[in-house]
């Protein structure tokens, strides 16, 4: 899972109806703030904790992602069904994949924590249904329109993913170079179909896991062509994305 993700925005939100075995977990689980949790109360891996989300209509969903928690091992239910589970989780980042599915309720079962018998906690939860992994990640990341900013080396050694610090908005440019005409298709439904706007970004998903923006494309689509082909014949082409956080 080393390239970039694009996802729905969470389907988790003020609209959902949020009901935790113990503890409380209502705007925590989706606020978007990495200080705050929903801990369990009394809690040990003997207890299976649960997480209901009532979304109050019907979501379609493909994707969990556990922001800064400590769950080793879970299962996500639909009703009767279990659609997905996960037994040897051992980073506080989790990003899970299964079929998707449409409900408008989930169980979210959380069974074990990694140190054993230790209280449970997520400070972030979302459920999104995928839409592109990209075929290759961007050749080059502007930073734009912010004042506390860091710079993040990416595995290439050159290149910097720049992150806002505090209250600011992420504002970025990707521009990506060399792309198919798979990737130009699917590029363009996102910024052309109002759906699927504004959508999830997982830029960086293995290096920097806790780095999930929501993001508005604000520059129109447009697909450049390079001189260049590909060894079987095809046509490249070059794609700027301008990207502001929502």
């Amino acid at each position: 899972m080393s390239n970039g993700i694009l996802m729905s925005k969470n389907r988790i939100d003020y609209s959902c109806t949020i009901t935790a075995s113990t503890g409380t977990a209502s705007t925590v689980i989706y606020d978007r703030n990495l200080n705050t949790k929903w801990q369990s109360v009394g809690s040990n891996d003997g207890i299976i904790e649960t997480i209901t989300i009532n979304f109050n209509s019907n979501k379609t969903m493909s994707r969990l992602i556990l922001l800064n928690h400590n769950i080793k091992s879970l299962e996500l239910w639909q009703g009767a069904v279990k659609v997905f589970e996960q037994g040897d989780i051992a980073q506080n980042h989790f990003y899970g994949s299964f079929d998707p599915f449409t409900a408008a309720e989930v169980v979210l079962k959380l069974k074990t924590t990694q140190v054993a018998n230790q209280e449970k906690y997520i400070s972030k939860m979302i459920l999104a249904e995928h839409y592109y992994t990209l075929e290759n990640n961007p050749a080059a990341i502007e930073y734009r329109n912010g004042e506390k900013a860091k710079g993040i080396e990416l595995a290439d050694g050159t290149q910097k993913f720049w992150k806002i610090e505090g209250s600011d908005r992420v504002g970025l440019t990707l521009t990506f170079r060399g792309v198919t005409d798979v990737m130009c298709s699917q590029l363009e439904t996102i910024k052309k179909t109002k759906y699927m706007q504004p959508f999830l970004l997982y830029l960086l998903p293995d290096s920097h896991p806790q780095d999930l923006y929501l993001m508005n494309w604000i520059n129109p689509y447009q697909q450049e062509i390079q001189q260049a082909w590909d060894g079987a014949g095809n046509r490249m082409y070059d794609i700027k994305m301008e990207l502001r956080e929502v």
